[in-house]
């Protein structure tokens, strides 16, 4: 999905670019109508989210009967907050497993085993 929201001050100016990355034309509540229509029973929607989008999507989903039952916050470093979170919703209300996940050591570009784990499968 669109993963920031538009202020028109932090517009990136090509629009193939703006219309990928932020909220100009597909809006959470919209993609929100989308996932309700299209998501199975037991079905599972994904997504990677800035925290603060991340917070106000979850917020959005629960009013609409979807509920979070993972969350991953990502942090760049150990010693960084998180600046992404990895949400998984349903339609079943439980409590959410929450975890986190490092993507770096302090070191730059030495990775964590966990970061190496997720992303395997899409190294060649």
């Amino acid at each position: 999905p669109p993963f920031f929201f538009f202020f028109q001050h932090m517009a990136a100016p090509d629009a193939a670019r703006r219309q990928a990355r932020q909220t100009t034309t597909l809006s959470f509540a919209d993609l929100l109508a989308c996932v309700g229509r299209l998501l199975g029973e037991n079905g599972r929607f994904c997504l990677i989210l800035p925290v603060l989008a991340g917070r106000e999507f979850v917020q959005l989903a629960e009013e609409r009967g979807l509920w979070c039952g993972r969350e991953t916050a990502v942090c760049p470093k150990p010693s960084k907050p998180p600046h992404r979170l990895l949400l998984e919703l349903g339609w079943e209300k439980r409590e959410p497993e929450r975890d986190r996940l490092t993507i770096e050591t302090e070191q730059h570009h030495v990775y964590t085993r966990a970061f190496g784990a997720l992303t395997a499968g899409f190294y060649v």
